[in-house]
């Protein structure tokens, strides 16, 4: 399956959405929450990846459609 990842460009991952698999006949959100650290993360990056585990999970064909992506700030108190 596809997944987003969100990582410092250090490499450190911060937050990984769901796996999205399959077939899916509406527009399906993806929601996921990560924290930017205060240090040593200056700048970060968001992939989208496909997931494969094994080499029977490496052989991809389709179609992806995304839209409205955005990243929101949720200061905390």
């Amino acid at each position: 399956g596809l997944v987003w990842v969100v990582a410092c460009a250090e490499g450190k991952e911060l937050g990984r959405s769901p796996m999205m698999l399959g077939v899916n006949p509406a527009w399906t959100p993806i929601e996921f929450r990560f924290t930017v650290p205060d240090g040593d993360c200056r700048a970060q990056s968001i992939r989208l990846l496909h997931d494969s585990r094994s080499a029977s999970e490496q052989l991809v064909t389709g179609r992806s459609y995304h839209d409205d992506i955005r990243i929101v700030r949720i200061d905390t108190p």
